[in-house]
């Protein structure tokens, strides 16, 4: 039997997700799911995507919250060690964390990805501006 406290608990938390998704313009039950998958991330992956587009992206978030907690940590500890030169590619990372091999196409990917990064902003200028004209770098 739910008592009358539980219920109006029940009641506050329904109706705090279809306000909230009445005002961002979702569906409560996508919020509910949002609720349900950040309760599992730890602090450390919370602090490590915070301000990072990654962050807006369900699917992603949603597989690191299906990782160990100790994975999450080292893929926290991972996202922290980033630098201009070395980048962190998220997807690539949370499939190391899960234990899955890249496809040598999605290696090579990553490895194009990391070197432009490691480009300084005027170089990333200068061969995005290569690539638009057609030109060699």
């Amino acid at each position: 039997m739910i008592s009358e406290g539980d219920q109006n608990g029940k009641f506050a938390a329904l109706r705090f997700t279809a306000a909230t998704a009445e005002k961002i313009g979702v569906s409560d039950s996508q919020i509910r799911k949002a609720i349900q998958v950040t309760k599992t991330l730890t602090p450390e992956v919370i602090e490590a995507l915070r301000g990072r587009p990654e962050a807006n992206n369900f699917s992603i978030v949603k597989s690191l919250s299906q990782l160990p907690a100790k994975k999450q940590v080292k893929f926290a500890e991972t996202v922290a060690a980033e630098t201009d030169e070395a980048p962190v590619d998220i997807r690539a990372e949370i499939a190391r964390q899960q234990g899955r091999k890249q496809t040598p196409k999605v290696e090579a990917w990553t490895k194009v990805f990391n070197a432009f990064m490691g480009l300084g902003t005027k170089d990333r200028k200068r061969f995005l501006s290569a690539l638009e004209d057609g030109g060699v770098v």
